[in-house]
């Protein structure tokens, strides 16, 4: 499991939904990056971790920043 956060610079909630694998994450970060007329702008990446600003094309800002990274782990 794939957690996707992303947080607006504004005071719109953050969003945060899981997948079962990086990739859906990343194709999850695609829908909302085409929807929101943004581009993404690599901040930093590992094995386990993504990160990215989203940039806005109509404003050249930043809007938000996009993390992907493994879903942590129930209590047993």
């Amino acid at each position: 499991m794939h957690t996707l956060t992303i947080a607006p610079t504004r005071t719109l909630p953050v969003l945060v939904t899981d997948h079962p694998d990086r990739t859906t994450a990343r194709a999850a970060l695609a829908v909302y990056v085409t929807a929101t007329d943004t581009d993404l702008q690599l901040n930093q990446i590992t094995a386990a971790h993504e990160s990215y600003d989203l940039v806005s094309l109509a404003h050249h800002g930043v809007t938000a920043t996009a993390t992907i990274e493994p879903a942590p782990r129930a209590a047993l």
